[in-house]
């Protein structure tokens, strides 16, 4: 039994050092996959910008949504929040999104618009924030202060009681990808795995 793990022992030692022999070829693999993905990052992944505003919702003791009441206290979080989803599924309605490509004159469509726009409380509270992202940073600060224009009117028309103020416009969209560095550095390592992984088989 010992001889037989001594054995097994002496052989994992001896394709490490097959391995470790062999470092050039790990370190090309790691090169060429880093550089391989640095140039599809770089040259043919589109980037993406983001752009934020954040809105505010005032709401009297007492707000109607169709035929449901919520009293809103300052440690009435749960509320807060259920009212805030309806606000973030108000701007996702078509007739809310068409009035912010009329008003942008935007040159897209309406699933484009939808798909470019989230929306999500902020820490529960009667605040939330609307994010763009869209692959030209003027374009997603457009359309983000398009819709703090535009969410104000159409809130309390279906929200009664309710008022909605800017807390924050948008500014020229932060790219937020790709991230050249992180996926070089994948790359990097995907090399390093393959190589490794192809001596390691040759030496068995």
């Amino acid at each position: 039994m010992n001889e037989e793990k001594d054995y097994m022992e002496f052989d994992i030692i001896q394709m490490l050092t097959a391995v470790l022999h062999r470092w050039w070829i790990i370190l090309i693999a790691s090169f060429v996959c880093a550089g391989a993905m640095f140039g599809y990052t770089k040259f043919l992944v589109t980037p993406m910008y983001t752009s934020n505003i954040l809105m505010y919702v005032n709401n009297s003791s007492s707000v109607s949504i169709g035929s449901q009441s919520f009293g809103l206290s300052a440690s009435d979080l749960s509320a807060a929040k259920t009212l805030v989803d309806t606000y973030c599924i108000i701007l996702d309605s078509r007739l809310t999104l068409e009035e912010v490509l009329k008003e942008g004159n935007l040159d897209m469509s309406y699933d484009q618009l939808r798909n470019s726009i989230s929306a999500q409380a902020v820490n529960e509270t009667e605040v939330f924030s609307v994010k763009v992202t869209d692959s030209d940073p003027q374009r997603a600060c457009l359309i983000a202060n398009t819709i703090a224009k535009v969410l104000p009117e159409k809130i309390p028309n279906v929200v009664e009681g309710s008022s909605v103020k800017t807390v924050d416009y948008a500014v020229v969209g932060v790219k937020v990808s790709p991230s050249v560095i992180k996926d070089t550095v994948i790359g990097a390592v995907v090399g390093i795995v393959l190589a490794v992984g192809i001596l390691f088989h040759a030496a068995m």
